[in-house]
This record gives C-alpha cells, sequence and structure tokens, in this order.
C-alpha cells in the first residue's frame, strides 16, 4: 500500500533567512547550517497500516528512511517498532532492532564516540537478491545483525551492490534526524542523536540522507509499508528455468520458469521487463552470484521488432534486465565479430563469455568487457568458417584452472588468475571434443565429437584428471551411442552429471541428427552403462529436443523437455526419478518453443567449516587438504573454488593454494591468521586458518648440515639450508666462527 505524504505546513523562513549553526545528531557542526523541512507533516502515516513490526508490547514507534537517491521514485519506507511498559528504549535500540530482523535493511554506525552512537549509513536490499556486503576503499566489512560498527571515515563505505539503497557519509553529505511525538505530529530536526533519543509510545523518527551543502529536506514521497518477507526471495526464487531459443524469424528467445509447485510463468524476461527482450537464438545461460547471464547468438531475431542482446544479464531473484551488451566485439567498422555462445563465472569479479570467435573478460563489479584471452579466438577464414570452425563450446573451473572445448583446438586450459593459456589437450586422433563436464567424484569428462559440424558421435568418453591432465579413454559398449554433438551451430549438449550419483547422462544416437529418443546413463563406479530412458517406440510420439535436458543438483530429478517435432507446436516437460520413473509432467501453452536448456535456481550457500589450527614441529612447507571445508546443497564440492585471501602476517607464513590444497611455508617465528575465501557458483563465504610457527631453532644449538662436510649454512631465522643461496647467508664453521656472507 502506498500514500502520498502530504505537507500540512508552509515553510517558516524565507530562503534569506540567516541560519543557526547546527547539529547533527547531536555533534556541533561549523560546516553544516541546520535545515529546514519542505514537507514537515507526518500525519500521512497510517500506523493501522504499518505491516512490519518489530518487537512486541502496547507501546508503539514508526521508522521512516529516504535515501533521496532516485531510486525507487524516492519512496519513504517505513517499519514498525513495539516495546513492552516499564522499559525506555532509545532511536538507536529501534534501529538496532530492525535491522537484526530484517534482512534487507542495514547499517553503518560508530558507537564509540564522545556524543554517543553517529549513524554514518543506511541500505536497503532493493532487489532482494541478499547479496549484502560493506566496502570501505574496497575492503569488506562484516555485518552482525545488519550492523556495520566502525570508527573509519563514513564517506569511505559503499555498498557491493549498485541496485541497493544505499547512502553514507559525513562530510559529503550526512543522514539527517527527524523527529515527532505523535503519530500526527510534526517532524522537527533532532538536536540529538539515536543513542540520546528516548522513544515514547506513538512516537515517529525519520531519518533522510542531505547533502552537506543542502539546507532543506522532505519526506514528500510515497510511503511503503515494508512487507515482512516481501522481496527477500524474490517471484522466481525456487524452481527450473527452461531457456529458449524460441520460433527463429519470427521472435526473440524466451524464457519460461517452472515452479516447484509445477506453476508455469511464461516468457518471465517480457513480463517483468516490458518492452524488452533475449537475442536471438539463445543457446546458453548460467546463475551465478544471484545473476542470471543468457547469451544469445545475435542481438535480435530478424522476425522481431525488438533489440534484445547478444549477453543479457539479469537478476535471477526478480528477473530484472541489469545491463545487455549488443555485440560482444566488433571490427575497425563497428561489425560484430562474435557471436554468442557459452558463459562461465570464473570468480566473484569475473566471468568468461564464450563466442564464436573466443572467450572475452567480463568484469563482473562494473559489467564491463575487457578484451579477449589469448589464442581462444579462430584462425581466420571465410566469415562463414570463422562462425563455424572456431566456435567455443561450455567451460568448467576446477580449482585454479578453466577449462574450455574449442571446435578445432581441443579443450583449453586456461590459468583463472592470469586468463592465459597454460596447456591444451588433445582430442583421439581424428576427432574433437563435444564437451566438457565435471563429475561428483572431481573428474572432468569429455565427449568425442566430429569437430566439422557432421553430427557424426563417436562411442568412446574420456576422462581427464583436472590436475594432472592424465587421459583415461573409456569404450562404450555396442548398445550404447556416445554423447551427441552439435558443432554445426553450436548448442551445448544433454551430456551432464548427478550430484547425488557419481554417474553421467547423455543423449545419443547413430548421429546427432537422430539422437532425440534415448537417453543414457553411466554409473562410474561400477563401470555401467545402461539405458536410462528410450522414447523410441512411445505412444504419444514425444522425444526430446535439441539438449533440454538436466539433473537437478539437489532432488537428483530429471527434468526433461519434449514435442512432436518441428511443425507441432505442443510441447511439455516432464520429471522423472534416478531409475527412470516418471514423477510428473507438465504441459505448456502452444508455441515453438525450441528449448535450449534447463537452468535450475542457486537457492543455497556454501556451509563453510573453518580447518584445525596448525602448528609447526619444523621449518619445512606442508601441505594441508581442504578438501570437506566447505559443501554446498546445490553445487558440486568439487567445482567450490578456494583462495588465500589474506595472511595476517606475512612475516610468519607464505600461503598458497596448488590444485585445491593450501600449501603453508613457514618464515619465521610467531603466530598468523589465514583467510580463505571460498565460492561456490559466485555465493561467497570465508574461514579462518590459525597458524602457529615456534621460536626458529638457534644457530649454536642446530645440528651439523654442512655443504662440504665441514660448515653449515643457516638463513636469517636459523633455519638450516643446502647451501649458499642469494641474499644474506649465515656460515658456522667446523672451527666454531660464524660468518656473515651475502650471495649477490
Amino acid at each position: 500500500m502506498k500514500k502520498r505524504l502530504y505537507s500540512t505546513l508552509l515553510l517558516l523562513v524565507c530562503c534569506t533567512l540567516t541560519f543557526a549553526q547546527a547539529r547533527v545528531q547531536g555533534v556541533p557542526r561549523s560546516d553544516v547550517k541546520q535545515p529546514l523541512m519542505k514537507a514537515r507533516s507526518a500525519t500521512g502515516i497510517d500506523f493501522a497500516s504499518i505491516k512490519y513490526w518489530v518487537g512486541t508490547g502496547s507501546n508503539r514507534a514508526a521508522l521512516i528512511v529516504n535515501w533521496h537517491d532516485g531510486k525507487d521514485n524516492d519512496a519513504n519506507l517505513v517499519w514498525g517498532y513495539k516495546w513492552e511498559d516499564g522499559t525506555a528504549p532509545s532511536g538507536e535500540t529501534m534501529l538496532r532492532a530492525i535491522a537484526a530482523d530484517d534482512a534487507r535493511f542495514y547499517m553503518l554506525l560508530n558507537s564509540n564516540t564522545p556524543y554517543g552512537t553517529s549513524i554514518g549509513g543506511f541500505g536497503y536490499d532493493l532487489n532482494g537478491n541478499g547479496n549484502i556486503k560493506l566496502l570501505e576503499n574496497g575492503k569488506e566489512h562484516e555485518l552482525t545483525d545488519g550492523v556495520c560498527d566502525s570508527d573509519a571515515s563514513f564517506d569511505d563505505f559503499t555498498s557491493n551492490d549498485a541496485e541497493d539503497h544505499w547512502q553514507s557519509g559525513w562530510m559529503k553529505g550526512y543522514w539527517s534526524y527527524w523527529t515527532a511525538d505523535s503519530e500526527n505530529g510534526t517532524l522537527g530536526y533532532a538536536s540529538t542523536g539515536a543513542s540520546g533519543r528516548t522513544l515514547t509510545d506513538g512516537c515517529i523518527d525519520g531519518w533522510s540522507f542531505m547533502p552537506i551543502s543542502a539546507t532543506t529536506t522532505d519526506f514528500s514521497g510515497d510511503i511503503v509499508y515494508v512487507e515482512k518477507g516481501a522481496g527477500e526471495a524474490g517471484p522466481y526464487a525456487k524452481g527450473t528455468f527452461f531457456l529458449n531459443e524460441d520460433w527463429y524469424g519470427h521472435q526473440n528467445s524466451t524464457i519460461n520458469f517452472l515452479s516447484d509447485d509445477g506453476e508455469w510463468t511464461y516468457r518471465v524476461v517480457q513480463k517483468e521487463n516490458p518492452g524488452h527482450t533475449l537475442g536471438c537464438t539463445a543457446p546458453f545461460g548460467q546463475i551465478y552470484g544471484d545473476r542470471f547471464y543468457v547469451m544469445s547468438k545475435q542481438e535480435k531475431d530478424p522476425g522481431d521488432t525488438t533489440v534484445g542482446g547478444r549477453l543479457t544479464v539479469l537478476d535471477a531473484k526478480t528477473m530484472k534486465i541489469i545491463k545487455q551488451f549488443q555485440t560482444i566485439a566488433t571490427d575497425a567498422s563497428g561489425q560484430s565479430i562474435a557471436d554468442g555462445r557459452g558463459f562461465l563465472g570464473v570468480d566473484e569479479h569475473k566471468g568468461y563469455v564464450g563466442t564464436s570467435n573466443g572467450i572475452y573478460i567480463l568484469d563482473l563489479d562494473n559489467l564491463e568487457l575487457k578484451g579477449a584471452v589469448e589464442g581462444t579466438g579462430n584462425d581466420g577464414g571465410s566469415p562463414y568458417e570463422q562462425l563455424y570452425n572456431g566456435q567455443l563450446g561450455n567451460m568448467v573451473r576446477v580449482n585454479d584452472r578453466v577449462f574450455a572445448v574449442h571446435q578445432t583446438k581441443g579443450l583449453l586450459v586456461i590459468d583463472a588468475a592470469t586468463d592465459k593459456v597454460v596447456g591444451n589437450v588433445a582430442a583421439p586422433e581424428g576427432w574433437g571434443f563435444g564437451s566438457v563436464v565435471l563429475s561428483k567424484d572431481g573428474n572432468l569428462w569429455l565427449s568425442v565429437a566430429d569437430p566439422s559440424g557432421s553430427g557424426a558421435a563417436d562411442r568412446r568418453i574420456v576422462k581427464l584428471d583436472p590436475n594432472t591432465l592424465e587421459q583415461t579413454v573409456i569404450n562404450c559398449p555396442d548398445s550404447i551411442y556416445g554423447p551427441a554433438n552439435s558443432w554445426y551451430a553450436w548448442t551445448p549438449d544433454a551430456f551432464c552429471a548427478s550430484k547425488q550419483q557419481n554417474a553421467l547422462y547423455w543423449n545419443g544416437g547413430e548421429s546427432s541428427w537422430r539422437s532425440s529418443y534415448t537417453i543414457y546413463k553411466y554409473d562410474i563406479d561400477s563401470n555401467e552403462f545402461s539405458t536410462y530412458l528410450d522414447f523410441n517406440d512411445a505412444e504419444d510420439g514425444f522425444y526430446l529436443y535439441g539438449c533440454s535436458f538436466r539433473i537437478d543438483p539437489v532432488t537428483d530429478e530429471a527434468y526433461i523437455s519434449l514435442y512432436k517435432g518441428f511443425g507441432d507446436d505442443t510441447y511439455v516437460v516432464r520429471k522423472y526419478d534416478a531409475s527412470g520413473s516418471q514423477l510428473a509432467e507438465y504441459p505448456m501453452i502452444a508455441n515453438y518453443w525450441f528449448p535450449s536448456l534447463p537452468v535450475f535456481t542457486d537457492d543455497e550457500a556454501p556451509a563453510v567449516t573453518a580447518p584445525e589450527p596448525v602448528t609447526f614441529e619444523t621449518m619445512e612447507p606442508v601441505t594441508l587438504s581442504l578438501k570437506g571445508i566447505a559443501t554446498d546443497a546445490d553445487n558440486f564440492d568439487a567445482a567450490i573454488v578456494k583462495t588465500v585471501k589474506a595472511v595476517s602476517n606475512p612475516a610468519v607464513v607464505k600461503a598458497e593454494m596448488a590444485c585445491g590444497d593450501l600449501v603453508l611455508t613457514p618464515l619465521g617465528a610467531g603466530t598468523a591468521d589465514v583467510t580463505i575465501g571460498i565460492n561456490s557458483n559466485g555465493k561467497t563465504a570465508e574461514c579462518v586458518l590459525a597458524v602457529s610457527v615456534p621460536v626458529a631453532t638457534a644457530i649454536s644449538g642446530a645440528g651439523a648440515g654442512s655443504t662440504d662436510g665441514t660448515d653449515s649454512v643457516y638463513d636469517l631465522n636459523g633455519r638450516r639450508t643446502n647451501g649458499l643461496q642469494k641474499g644474506l647467508n649465515i656460515i658456522r664453521t667446523k672451527s666454531g666462527k660464524t660468518l656473515k656472507v651475502v650471495v649477490r
């Protein structure tokens, strides 16, 4: 419910009035002037209309916050607060209670000032994606019960989500505090801060952000009575998206949403973004970090009047368009040279955009393309050869590497930190790879395909160790076809893995053109192949369209899109259990959907367990397995990326990652905390490992360890070394002398 908050009183002074020195939340300030209220009355607030109440008791107060940031029509958000008789809560008490209860509302304050608590910033998760962090010049600050308590400059803080309401400051701008003693009272400028304000039954506290030079403010915007729980998950939080190529020559691509309750919402991009669409023939989409990245081959279907984008970035919970890229790369004349193919979230700051002409780097913080990964493009030729001879397929990240399937170059191995191609895995002689899949056990699996686009598929699959790159070729039985491929005009295939079982699934046939009637299953642990679904003799005439088949990571149920042929607009989605028994069918409205693939919502965050503290007994490096410190209910544990974020005392220990393990090298006596970053499909967490290095062994007490049988050599920390090292060396001679030798 929204109401207009109208002014009932005119300004009491004219613009020529000389203002007195003001207090900002009770703090005397000579650089600001006491502001006036343009719309002073609070009579537009109806306590009976407040929907979000925090606390219990017969006493009530209202909180109004206005960011004046131009978002959501500069509406006033309103909460309610209740308390029992016999208590005397302050304005700060109300703020903290609401921040602790409403996960969308957060604030920045300093509770340790001579004038009580100062409020430096307020935020509100306007898009409801739960992605809330505060950054001080790029440094992350933790929130406890929705509050960051810091004595750093309020002016240096920003929110990590540009879509949120967020304003903070003290010297460049500030939060002005306004109070009224009754529901129908008049908001007046407060001479005290929130900690010095005692609430009374029926009172109102208002907060309005003001530039430092402003002399007036107002609460004249719409009043929005915040609803409890509204917006925290969004309408598309739990279910399955179906990305559709849709009807080429007639309309741009679409996305349908199937809720966990079995209800369809059609064309959700158009529904949530009137007048906007995706691009043409969308083959791939990935949800990463609460955003939905959708790739389209071109920015517009020739039969559609709306221009979409080759890359569209959506809010995964609301499906609002955040940004669209009509082109990914262009030539000197501005013409596109790269059609959309796949996408991979590399880390929380970077993504890889796969195209018909190489991989391009997307800055996820600013949503800007930052050039290409060298060595991933095509090798020239005619425009047709460039489009259909050097395409990128799907991509997977494991530990510090990205593995990307290239139509003609095999499997590219890319350093995820440097964006450099560091290796290449060749396919069996005469063949190429079709796609790459990560299985539950942490191995990679590759389908073998004809890179020319003929549709021919081999009867082998290849297992690849992501750390050693060791290959194991596995032959399918005579009754089982290998995974189909689609290099003729790339779309992903149905080759995929179960998170709950160590098993692979794919569609196959005598060629990729005849691969829509059978789904196969491979149990990795038992090395057993089987037919999972067979539509060859289906009485209803349904069979798989394209590659629209995936396994739900949580339920282990298969979702598959079925149709009756290119000339029939009848489509259904079916759900099957792990044994292949049908669980449900979801009929669809008539349309030529031509679905690309199901995309499951990412509803879970990683759960993290801090590793046990490490105490060094020697000065030798140790390798610590991090397997098991993080898990995610809807993502492969092997896909969780671990990084070293910080070392509190770098003089004590060096910490670095190697193939998913943590390598610790002691450097000197003392203690240090190693902060380990966890990234699971774009959702992040941290844990801290405590490290202790005992006092370094003294030279006088060290055992003999010489380079020539006579003298012993040590570094500055008293560690025995194998001969002279670059830098300063300490030599203990057999005669007992101590020498210092510098090697340059």
